[in-house]
């Protein structure tokens, strides 16, 4: 069957003036890797996120693997992720040769918070922690970090959506050991492919900066490594961005507010919104009630797509995953609130392109589809 094209995208990257003239600059410059574009890209970051170092690197994973390299991740090694995610963070770590557990997220911020991590920790010794900034919604990195600290472990954000993000007046990156950037296209800012690894620790930032660079320092091969260099090109978009990021998340945010306006009436369920937390508006995801489940949702998803506007499931639960499923001690009963997620949650159009005429395309959509499944049932 011939697919409708999407009038309205989920998301698409925004590319004006100022970053081609970016782009031209490096491209007229002939140093297209790991120069002057990624490196004042790292001290803008650094000081957006509150750190004292930023290290580019070719993409989010490779910012992960980098870091877990550099906080001696590896066989012997256990890692604790949130069991829905985008399982980056899971395949870095058996990548590396580490035990991954899952624990379950928050029912309502959807999140892993200390409660849902505390029963693994108790479990059997962990060495690293990598909650997720789900959806640009900045996890409660502060409390995790203590919890951690009590149990000798140590923490990584992955903070890969949530960049510009907020929580108790901290930017979202600033708490634990270090924290990862992604600048994918779906992203608040691009690089096209690209991420960055965040700490205060000098040790760390100058590990995971060898690392990079195929084990490489000034005095010359010190120590095994890859090549995870960042392009000039695409830092230079980065870069080029970087002072449009407020109002850019000002947009979003006020399209996120007029979907919850508009579909508070529906049984629809909604990322929770927490006291001193700002996110981002990186995605607007939504969780059809348990009674459409999943056959629900992708019929919810089918019938916006005849109306021209794309969805998509809004992540995946480890159990749901194949090779981590196989692989790990993914118990699908004791993971509720991923599972639930992965079966009856979808993602909405959600960034600075969409006009007004937009928005109130996609809610009425979502309207009469919730309206049309209702009846079906």
């Amino acid at each position: 069957m011939h697919k409708p094209p999407f009038r309205i995208r989920l998301v698409t990257p925004i590319i004006h003036a100022a970053e081609r003239r970016a782009i031209a600059r490096v491209l007229d410059s002939g140093h297209l890797v790991a120069g002057a574009q990624a490196a004042s890209f790292e001290q803008a970051l650094a000081q957006l996120s509150g750190r004292r170092f930023a290290v580019a690197l070719s993409s989010g994973t490779a910012a992960l693997l980098a870091g877990m390299r550099a906080m001696n991740i590896g066989p012997g090694s256990t890692v604790v992720v949130p069991a829905f995610a985008f399982p980056a963070a899971a395949m870095v770590a058996d990548f590396l040769g580490a035990t991954v557990r899952f624990c379950d997220v928050d029912a309502h911020t959807w999140n892993m918070t200390p409660q849902t991590l505390r029963p693994l920790l108790a479990a059997e010794d962990v060495d690293l922690v990598v909650p997720v900034d789900l959806f640009g919604h900045p996890a409660p990195a502060g409390a995790l970090a203590s919890l951690c600290q009590k149990w000798g472990a140590r923490l990584l954000v992955d903070a890969a959506c949530s960049l510009g993000a907020t929580r108790d007046q901290r930017p979202a990156g600033s708490f634990g050991d270090g924290a990862i950037f992604s600048f994918h296209p779906r992203k608040v800012v691009t690089a096209f492919e690209g991420g960055a690894f965040v700490t205060d620790c000098e040790t760390l930032a100058a590990t995971v900066r060898t690392f990079r660079n195929l084990g490489q320092s000034p005095e010359g091969f010190v120590t095994v490594g890859l090549n995870l260099r960042p392009s000039e090109i695409g830092f230079a978009c980065a870069l080029a961005q970087l002072p449009h990021l407020v109002e850019r998340l000002r947009v979003r945010c006020q399209w996120a507010r007029e979907y919850r306006r508009a579909l508070q009436s529906l049984p629809l369920t909604f990322q929770a919104d927490e006291p001193g937390v700002v996110a981002n508006g990186q995605s607007l995801v939504v969780c059809v009630p348990e009674s459409f489940g999943a056959s629900g949702r992708d019929a919810l998803i089918t019938h916006l797509a005849t109306d021209g506007v794309e969805a998509c499931i809004a992540g995946w639960s480890a159990s749901r995953v194949p090779p981590l499923r196989t692989r790990w001690r993914v118990d699908e009963p004791h993971l509720p609130n991923a599972l639930a997620l992965h079966q009856r949650g979808l993602a909405l159009p959600l960034h600075e392109n969409l006009s007004r005429v937009d928005v109130q395309t996609v809610i009425h959509s979502v309207r009469e589809g919730c309206q049309k499944i209702e009846l079906q049932r």
